[in-house]
């Protein structure tokens, strides 16, 4: 009995001495403000993964909602049920403990299926405009843009205003008038 109590009585020691040795060598941080992600932290499958996540579960009571009462919908029109059931009604003993579960794993499955039809559309979308990106960079032709001067602008619009028809030719004219009062202050 004695050895016993000697016994704990070191291991408590020996427990304290650690306890204190720990925390005494503990480095203390200097700064404890958290730094915001940057924007390659994560890779890309690692946030259409969190995506569908995020979508997946967001949508699960409202998509449970819908299928508790489109059930309720069935079961009323069929006439199981002798008025519309109020999904909202926790006292309500309207499904069977079968039926609860079928109804949660429809809502599940329909979940899922909106997060991975989310997860498939973005990554089409986002494979489709680096393609996009790829033949641009890739593309032969170059685009070069030449500004107009004053004069080939008021030869281009009076050129469209021939070929517009006359309904349009009053709005030209007006612009032509514009043009050709900028033109002569430019001059002046």
């Amino acid at each position: 009995m004695l050895k016993f109590q000697y016994v704990k009585k070191m291991i408590f020691l020996v427990l304290l001495i650690v306890m204190i040795c720990s925390v005494c060598t503990a480095e203390t941080a200097t700064n404890t403000t958290p730094e915001p992600y940057t924007k390659n932290e994560f890779p890309m499958w690692a946030k259409d993964l969190r995506r569908t996540e995020i979508i997946s579960f967001g949508s699960l009571p409202f998509v449970t909602l819908g299928v508790t009462i489109g059930f309720g919908s069935y079961k009323y029109a069929t006439g199981e049920l002798a008025s519309f059931p109020n999904p909202f009604n926790k006292s309500s003993a309207t499904y069977t403990t079968d039926e609860q579960m079928k109804i949660i794993e429809l809502s599940a499955v329909i979940s899922v299926g909106l997060g991975l039809t989310d997860f498939v559309i973005n990554s089409i979308m986002r494979a489709n405009k680096e393609n996009r990106l790829k033949k641009i960079q890739d593309s032969k032709e170059k685009v070069i843009v030449t500004p107009l001067t004053a004069e080939d602008a008021a030869a281009l619009l009076r050129r469209n205003a021939a070929e517009q028809p006359d309904s349009d030719q009053k709005q030209q004219n007006a612009d032509d008038n514009k043009i050709n009062a900028a033109e002569q202050d430019k001059v002046e």
